[in-house]
């Protein structure tokens, strides 16, 4: 049975990390986040913060922490900063004491007691450090912050759950619980505590399995919910019909929990004799047979997976479940903030209804697995493996603009994109890569044309003057949507504005990344012994806007531009000639700058803002329905 604790209600327990368990890791970001958010439940007055759950295996009068060292850990640390004797001791012994790490246990039991010790444990030195730095500095800056009542609300108010293995476990099965619980690298113990509780406000008249069922699947984001069943000679054609037909059972609840959806979706009633053979053994570390064969690529990643994890995707499909005008009055930088996922269901489990959200969940997640992108696990490259369609091209397209929109925004604003699709696909989830494309568009350009346009008194859009759009694109202020957003009109019309073949080549491959930053093609502070770049003026204003403007910056990888970043144009070029040319491996990491290449001189005069207005050309004409220009 789970049981619910604070610091100051944990009584008489007493934990250990057992061997098997690695050293303490949390670092800086981690624990001033947690901090951060006590601090901010504390200033709404929040009656209870859940950290999560500690799952635990007695050993005669101790509990081994199998799951939840690291924020134990940080428990203890929080107790000898704020030097709560009765949390950190039980009867004159730590409550925390580490298997076979003698120094580590010495060390806390030191600082424990304010004594000096030889050895010290670096990471736990550091987060001591970390938390008394912190209520150090929202002391000095925050008037009304005051440590000691913020000491006494996690003392009251941070809460846990202690769940105990069954006693008949052994070493072989805490290994497989411990492996299984960490395959995909994610913190679970938030979402345990929801489940229940959402579990618990369902009335006797609805099957709690069957929606414990559907959450059990859903939450393994990494895995397809329908797979192609290859034990089965199951055929391409077959697998996508299964799917089309789960996402319509999944509509109706009395389908997909009766015969039919045993046999759509793979896991919602998984039977043993259904799973092959080596997908159900558990191999241990002995008998994992030798091989001399040196690993390839393959070997090493293998599969796909979502660019969502599972609490990002809860707090999507509960937006999708409030109503339209809900949906307006929701504070977007609380409500996707995924440490604060049980604080935001508080405040909205009341509003929905609980069935329906359960139902949402396995119909979202079915279209999501279906029509949303998926990401390589060996290249990270994209894919859209199922969506069933003879135009290739245009499901190339498909994908692209969603790798675009997946690069250039982040968990707080996947749902300015994603969920719009969601809903259209729930309305009619049988429309074509054309059809979802064109939607995708219609709802980016919607969001992002004043931006660029203006309206006239007849209620159409043109073109905004150059100067004030290149003021709005300027290194200051540009967003880097708009560099991945023209990449893709320069991709998707890569024959009319590469003619060369070889670049036409390179355009071709084109894959959309996420870690770029902005730099000038000619740079702010060149080289002193580059003769060919420009030179500007730096109390010259006009010659900072053109060093500044669009016309005159690019975005590449934060590698590149640390390398890359005082060069001159001459040899920017050649470094972008050598990819071209087959001379050095990857890939060319903005169309932009590809098309920098066609120029062969870089000047202020001409070049620059030549280039600057045809890319923002490109960026009017992609605008739908095309603008009349001023």
């Amino acid at each position: 049975m789970d049981n619910k604790y604070t610091p100051a209600t944990i009584g008489n327990m007493r934990f250990r990390i057992p061997l098997y368990q690695r050293l303490f890791e949390w670092d800086k970001e981690q624990i001033e986040q947690l901090l951060r958010d006590l601090k901010s439940a504390k200033e709404q007055s929040k009656e209870q913060y859940y950290i999560g759950m500690f799952t635990t295996k007695q050993e005669n009068d101790i509990l081994d922490l199998v799951d939840g060292q690291q924020r134990f850990t940080v428990l203890m640390l929080l107790g000898i900063v704020f030097e709560w004797k009765d949390f950190l001791l039980v009867d004159n012994k730590p409550r925390l004491s580490f298997f076979a790490r003698i120094k580590d246990e010495e060390y806390l039991t030191s600082k424990i007691n304010n004594k000096d010790f030889g050895y010290s444990n670096k990471k736990m030195e550091n987060g001591i450090r970390v938390i008394e730095q912190f209520l150090d500095k929202e002391s000095s800056e925050t008037s009304d912050f005051n440590k000691y009542d913020f000491a006494e609300y996690i003392y009251e108010h941070l809460a846990f759950f202690v769940s105990e293995l069954p006693p008949q476990y052994d070493m072989v099965d805490l290994n497989k619980y411990f492996e299984s619980m960490n395959a995909t690298g994610k913190g679970l113990e938030s979402h345990e505590i929801l489940e229940v509780r959402l579990l618990k406000e369902l009335d006797a008249s609805f099957n709690k399995d069957n929606y414990t069922r559907i959450w059990n699947c859903v939450s393994q984001m990494d895995k397809q919910l329908v797979r192609q069943r290859t034990h089965r000679n199951e055929s391409v054609d077959s697998y996508n019909d299964r799917f089309l037909k789960a996402i319509c059972a999944a509509k109706v609840r009395s389908d997909i929990f009766g015969e039919r959806g045993k046999c759509l979706i793979n896991d919602l009633y998984k039977e043993e004799s259904s799973i092959p053979k080596d997908e159900k053994c558990f191999k241990s570390i002995k008998e994992i047979q030798e091989t001399s064969q040196k690993p390839t690529q393959q070997m090493r990643s293998e599969g796909d997976r979502s660019f969502m994890n599972f609490s990002e995707f809860l707090l999507q499909v509960l937006f999708l479940t409030l109503s339209k005008e809900q949906r307006k009055q929701v504070t977007v930088t609380d409500f996707f903030d995924v440490h604060k996922l049980l604080t935001t269901f508080e405040m909205y489990e009341k509003i929905i209804n609980i069935p329906t959200f359960f139902d949402n969940l396995l119909i979202y997640r079915l279209l999501f697995d279906y029509f949303i992108i998926r990401i390589k696990n060996d290249d990270g490259t994209y894919l859209l493996k199922n969506i069933k369609d003879n135009d290739i091209e245009q499901k190339e397209r498909l994908m692209q603009y969603q790798s675009m929109l997946y690069v250039s925004s982040s968990s707080l604003s996947y749902h300015k994109w994603l969920s719009p699709l969601l809903i259209t696909l729930y309305e009619n989830h049988n429309l074509c890569s054309n059809e979802l494309l064109s939607r995708l568009k219609d709802n980016d350009n919607e969001r992002h044309k004043l931006d660029l346009l203006k309206k006239n008194s007849n209620e159409e859009y043109y073109l905004d003057e150059l100067d004030v759009i290149f003021n709005k694109l300027s290194y200051k202020n540009c967003d880097r949507y708009w560099f991945w957003r023209l990449d893709y009109y320069l991709w998707e019309n890569r024959n009319e504005h590469f003619l060369d073949q070889k670049q036409r080549n390179i355009a071709e491959k084109y894959i959309f990344r996420r870690n770029r930053s902005i730099e000038h093609v000619a740079p702010q502070n060149p080289k002193h012994d580059a003769a060919d770049s420009l030179k500007w003026d730096v109390d010259n204003p006009q010659d900072i806007a053109i060093r500044d403007c669009f016309g005159n910056l690019c975005m590449v990888s934060g590698g590149q531009n640390s390398s890359l970043s005082n060069e001159s144009f001459k040899v920017k070029r050649a470094y972008v000639e050598s990819f071209i040319d087959g001379d050095k491996t990857g890939s060319i990491e903005s169309l932009k700058l590809l098309k920098v290449l066609q120029y062969k001189h870089w000047d202020k005069e001409k070049s620059i803002r030549e280039h600057g207005e045809a890319m923002l050309k490109i960026l009017r004409d992609s605008f739908s329905p095309n603008p009349t220009n001023s």
